[in-house]
């Protein structure tokens, strides 16, 4: 578009094609193409007041459609605006039209002879940072700021949700180990030397047959001595008398 927009005798020898007026429609073109930078302003706010802030997105959706034609309408008033105030000029360096004196290098010290029609030069700081300077910086803070706060609201979720995780990591550990029915079939040593002592004694406190077969049961039965021999027959031989 530039050699068919271009105004002939500026710049390019082959732009040749283009006048005044196309060059001021240049400018307005590149005027309103700011507005996709509040545009991706727009897109930075809306993660940041859904992720950071929790805004319903039906309601972003409501105004959503308000800041769109805000958006479009004010820009479009804007390079409308640049357009009446002739500032859309060509650019002899880029070769494009947009917020220049004119004629070009009238601003320049080198060219004394060369006068500004419209506007004096240092006018044109003021065009400057009004339909541009001003828009391109607010865009960069907005994008800078939105997506500093969302990277914040992100790792502090990110820093719960590890303590969360450990926590519950932490419960299922004491869980399992509380029901572990390795206990059940695995009775300590204490269980065995009760149980063998119960089986000793039994119930009456008659000795078991473990206890009767065993060695050492044997050896703790009374064994009938002599003595016992002798008393036996001296109750048969007095039992008899009396008879």
């Amino acid at each position: 578009l530039n050699l068919v927009l271009y105004p002939a005798g500026f710049g390019w020898p082959s732009a040749q094609h283009g006048t005044m007026t196309t060059c001021r429609l240049f400018g307005f073109v590149a005027q309103l193409s700011l507005a996709t930078g509040a545009l991706n302003a727009l897109l930075c706010l809306y993660y940041w007041s859904t992720i950071c802030r929790g805004l319903d997105k039906r309601l972003w959706v409501r105004r959503e459609r308000g800041a769109y034609g805000l958006i479009f309408g004010g820009f479009v008033v804007l390079a409308a605006l640049g357009t009446y105030l002739e500032i859309y000029n060509p650019f002899l360096e880029g070769n494009v039209c947009w917020i220049a004196p004119y004629p070009p290098r009238c601003e320049s010290d080198s060219y004394p002879d060369v006068k500004c029609d419209n506007y004096p030069a240092q006018r044109f700081e003021f065009f400057y940072v009004l339909f541009s300077d001003i828009w391109v910086l607010t865009y960069i803070v907005i994008v800078v700021v939105t997506n500093i706060l969302i990277w914040r609201k992100v790792r502090r979720q990110h820093k719960k949700m590890e303590h969360y995780q450990k926590q519950q990591a932490a419960q299922q550990q004491q869980q399992a180990v509380r029901m572990d029915p390795s206990e059940d079939f695995h009775p300590s040593r204490n269980d065995y030397d009760n149980s063998d002592s119960h089986d000793t004694n039994g119930e009456d406190g008659v000795a078991t047959t473990a206890e009767r077969t065993t060695p050492e049961a044997c050896s703790n039965k009374s064994v009938i001595t002599p003595a016992n021999n002798l008393d036996t027959s001296s109750w048969a031989v007095a039992s008899l008398s009396v008879a």
